[in-house]
């Protein structure tokens, strides 16, 4: 792993009613925005539990696991109501990026926590940015052709 700059990838996903993702370099940065709609943090820091890549037998990653070190209930209470969010019994938000339940318990813990900051836009959307570091070249070009809405309008990071 590097310490690079350019090596600091992360995948946002933005909680609409379609699956929304985008990518984002160089983190950390406390707002972005998507098309018209300005995330800002909301000051929980730049680590805020730690994530799982959600992965089935193959190891293809087809969703993500955040475990939040608090439980943030405003989070958990607009996440509840999208049909790809799972809230887990012990307090975690299961993220699928496919509609499948075939995961893989043994390849689903990375406990990865290098990057996972919370972001909120003024019309009640939250997003969350995860580090993608861990993530395989391989993984990310699968990624990019999951049937979810890709926001290829990153505008700006403002540090």
């Amino acid at each position: 792993m590097s310490d690079s700059s350019t090596d600091r990838h992360c995948l946002l996903v933005l909680f609409r009613p379609k699956l929304t993702l985008a990518t984002a370099f160089d983190w950390p940065f406390k707002r972005f925005r998507v098309e018209q709609t300005t995330y800002e943090d909301v000051g929980l820091g730049d680590w805020t539990g730690f994530y799982d890549w959600l992965r089935r037998g193959d190891g293809e990653v087809v969703g993500v696991r955040y475990w939040p070190a608090t439980r943030n209930e405003s989070l958990f209470d607009s996440a509840q109501s999208l049909a790809y969010v799972k809230i887990g019994t012990a307090g975690s938000l299961e993220i699928r990026f496919v509609p499948s339940d075939a995961v893989d318990a043994m390849r689903s813990a990375d406990q990865e926590f290098l990057y996972d900051a919370v972001f909120r836009a003024p019309n009640g959307e939250w997003a969350i940015a995860f580090d993608t570091t861990a993530l395989r070249e391989s993984d990310l070009q699968r990624l990019r052709q999951l049937d979810v809405t890709w926001s290829t309008s990153l505008i700006s990071r403002d540090t």
